[in-house]
């Protein structure tokens, strides 16, 4: 089936053996996965990256170009984004308490 929306992994960044170390170009997802969910339309996540939960990235992926923006009240559309190309993995960290919110290019 394919890919439509966006679909957000949220996870901490680095591997196994890397969550231990002070790797500093970390390898996005490890084995620890907070949540995921899939945006069929445009919006923002219902859930967050977890409070007091350190070294958590977004994983991104969308059926469609899109433009991206995270952060406690995320806008893709007047705040600071990113483009995520269709059908590409995009990694971004992310800090306690932030969503993710997107709108097609």
């Amino acid at each position: 089936m394919a890919l439509t929306g966006l679909h957000v992994v949220c996870g901490v960044a680095g591997s196994p053996a890397e969550l231990g170390g002070h790797a500093i170009d970390l390898p996005l997802m490890s084995y620890v996965l907070h949540w995921s969910e899939r945006l069929p339309n445009a919006g923002t996540t219902t859930k967050a990256v977890p409070v007091g939960a350190s070294r958590s990235a977004f994983r991104v992926r969308g059926g469609v170009d899109a433009y991206v923006a995270v952060g406690k009240t995320p806008d893709p559309v007047n705040g600071p984004a990113f483009f995520v190309p269709a059908n590409t993995d995009y990694d971004v960290m992310a800090p306690a308490e932030a969503k993710l919110a997107w709108v097609a290019a």
